[in-house]
């Protein structure tokens, strides 16, 4: 699962979302596959969330979340929405875009919004993914 969050997140990094690996330069996007860490504010992570039964072989048919967290500012705010908004549009009803090394459908389980606030009180955006693998 590793290597398939690892993909996705070189993904989003050459779609210009952001810089992957933890300490991106200032005001861009960190993007790891993990939790997201305390450290940068800005930062996308992409956790895996286990497969999904209901379609079969779990590992063929994995799911993740990405979590899209900014500072709190309007500018900032804005901006996490707008890249939540954006990788729901680059994954939703896609094929093989992380060809060569995945090939599959990916499909967002429902657009991008508002998740929590995470331990220093900046906000958290959310969307959940399934991958089925061919």
């Amino acid at each position: 699962m590793k290597e398939f969050l690892t993909a996705v997140c070189s993904y989003i990094g050459a779609q210009g979302y952001g810089t992957v690996g933890p300490e991106p330069a200032a005001d861009v996007f960190g993007i790891v596959a993990e939790d997201l860490p305390e450290k940068p504010a800005r930062c996308i992570a992409v956790v895996p969330t286990g497969g999904t039964k209901r379609r079969g072989d779990p590992v063929r048919h994995r799911t993740f979340q990405v979590l899209v967290r900014a500072p709190r500012s309007a500018q900032a705010l804005d901006q996490a929405m707008t890249v939540a908004s954006s990788i729901y549009a680059l994954f939703d009803n896609k094929w093989c875009v992380l060809a060569p090394t995945f090939y599959g459908r990916m499909l967002a389980e429902h657009e991008a919004g508002p998740h929590a606030l995470d331990q220093n009180n900046h906000p958290v955006y959310s969307n959940n993914y399934s991958f089925t693998s061919l």
